[in-house]
């Protein structure tokens, strides 16, 4: 670590300071001389300048202009600062000894001068100046004193008549005035190296307490959980980058505001003063629902005050997602196991039934009324026997045929299906696909996923409307949306649209979007679903491109 004086060694910016307030204070006093000239050669009678006078004015504007030209070479390097604070110093001495000069030698009443030149010299460079200013200030009054006395040189002209002072009261003078300059310099030289040695330490723990703040800012700023605190009249007073992130919203524009406006619900819930130990709330940020996990406490100062509270959360959207995909494969799991022996125990005694019936239907014994009733009979047993099929295809789907293959291929043959079925006329389809969108996989398993989805959407808009089949390529994964204008899927409805046998229309049976499911995790993917009502409905695969599928199934 830099000692005091080496922090001040390599600091110009305080040696720089001290020099302009310095200077400055030496154009206010030399103003207020000045001033004071001005006025008392006004109170006189009109007559010119006396030689005294003429210097004393001569030594103020000149004082001005060495003044305006010092401060020029302080601004214009840094390497001179030193140079023009000895410079300083030395004019300083000088100036003072030709006041005394001017005012009478020892009999001056300006001696004072010289002990504040060395002030001056230990506020610029501590005990070294100090020093050699009470050296010079010392041989400066000595010099004048003994060769005015000795008629060595003139007196100032205008200065008052003074006899030679005899030898003992000369020499009194001289080791007083130099014991006092000295004792001045001791003094000063002493308070200003406590003072630098002060600053010294005051900088060193500035340096170190901005490191502990940045490195205090860059961890919480760091840190993946978002992180809220608030006052005691529960306004936000920090916000980390995390937590911009989780709730879309800026810190310099939520700062000083209650917290209401940027989570209403857990506003609300420090204000019931319910249980903040872990507790979940949902959030939405551009429209899209995020579920929060939150941990809140007191913000207590060291005396265990209260000031505000302590906010800390995560986004726990895709942890949730995650725990109820992981239940629908549980459910999923059970139904299949179910689905292996009841599905053949009811397709035997379902053919028998329906041979029974075509064979009763050849008979002629029967009238048009009987014979109606067992076409519905007949009907019926179809419909139960596309259902049984679904669900078996469903509980146990056919291991997928992965391959190398082109989703826009998958897409293209199935809207040409889609596009000649008649009960579909209503419809309008919308493409918007990437140049390619390689993956790997069963090309008649993810054509029957797009065409359940087309079926859906259709289904959505019974009065007819636009379905687009949006496709790109993400990152590592191929991207493929079908967006319709229906009627949108209620909130409640949505975390079991997937579920097998969930249905809400009134003639379905619940296992289309569950095979769509199956068949997409069959191949590594995530199929999600986003959905307004009011405004439509968007379903969205995402499979991982050909490259990183093979990768995953090396």
């Amino acid at each position: 670590m830099d000692t005091a004086e080496d922090i001040e060694r390599h600091s110009g910016g305080g040696l720089y300071r001290r020099l302009v307030w310095l200077t400055l204070l030496r154009i206010v006093l030399v103003t207020l001389l000045l001033a004071a000239s001005t006025v008392s050669l006004l109170r006189q009678e009109a007559r010119e300048l006396d030689p005294k006078e003429q210097v004393l004015y001569g030594v103020i504007l000149a004082t001005y202009v060495a003044s305006l030209i010092y401060l020029f070479l302080l601004r214009a390097s840094t390497d001179l600062h030193r140079p023009l604070a000895w410079a300083q110093i030395v004019g300083d001495v000088i100036i003072a000894a030709a006041l005394v000069y001017m005012t009478g030698g020892a009999e001056s009443v300006v001696v004072f001068m010289f002990p504040l030149t060395v002030v001056s010299a230990a506020v610029l460079l501590y005990r070294r100046g100090a020093v050699v200013s009470a050296a010079l200030s010392s041989v400066a009054l000595v010099g004048v004193a003994l060769t005015l006395n000795g008629g060595l040189l003139p007196a100032s002209s205008g200065a008052p008549a003074v006899a030679a002072m005899p030898a003992p009261k000369l020499a009194f003078f001289a080791s007083a005035n130099v014991a006092a300059i000295f004792l001045t310099a001791a003094l000063a030289s002493y308070l200003a190296e406590q003072l630098r040695s002060a600053r010294a330490r005051l900088t060193v723990r500035e340096s170190e307490y901005l490191a502990l703040e940045l490195l205090h800012e860059s961890i919480v700023r760091s840190i993946p959980s978002g992180i809220v605190t608030t006052d005691r009249f529960g306004r936000v007073t920090f916000l980390n980058r995390a937590a911009e992130q989780l709730t879309g919203a800026s810190f310099s524009l939520v700062l000083r505001r209650p917290l209401a406006q940027l989570l209403p619900d857990l506003a609300e819930r420090l204000g019931s003063g319910g249980p903040l130990e872990r507790f979940e709330l949902e959030h939405r940020v551009s429209g899209e629902p995020r579920r929060l996990g939150f941990t809140a406490s007191p913000l207590l100062d060291r005396q265990g005050q209260k000031h505000g509270h302590v906010l800390a959360f995560q986004d726990l959207t895709a942890i949730r997602a995650m725990e109820e995909a992981v239940l629908r494969s549980e459910r999923l799991a059970g139904v299949g196991t179910m689905a292996a022996g009841l599905a053949h125990e009811l397709r035997n005694p379902l053919a028998s039934m329906t041979g029974s019936i075509q064979m009763l239907a050849q008979s002629k014994v029967f009238d048009e009324d009987e014979r109606r009733l067992m076409s519905i009979v007949l009907r019926e047993a179809d419909r139960l026997n596309g259902l049984i099929g679904e669900f078996l295809q469903f509980a146990r789907p056919a291991p997928a045929q992965l391959e190398p293959i082109d989703l826009r291929q998958v897409v293209s043959s199935t809207l040409e299906l889609f596009a000649n079925d008649p009960t579909r006329s209503a419809v309008r389809v919308r493409t918007a696909l990437e140049v390619e969108l390689p993956v790997l996989g069963d090309a008649g398993q993810l054509g029957q996923v797009l065409w359940n989805l087309l079926a859906n959407a259709a289904d959505a808009m019974p009065q007819g409307g636009e379905v687009a089949v949006l496709g790109a390529l993400k990152g590592a994964e191929a991207e493929l949306s079908v967006v319709d204008q229906g009627s949108g899927i209620l909130p409640e409805d949505l975390p079991h649209i997937f579920d097998p046998f969930y249905t809400t229309k009134e003639m379905g049976t619940g296992l289309g979007l569950a095979i769509v499911h199956a068949i997409v995790q069959a191949h590594r993917g995530q199929v999600t679903v986003h959905s307004e009502i009011g405004r439509g409905s968007t379903f969205c695969l995402r499979l991982p491109v050909q490259a990183q599928a093979q990768a995953a199934g090396a």
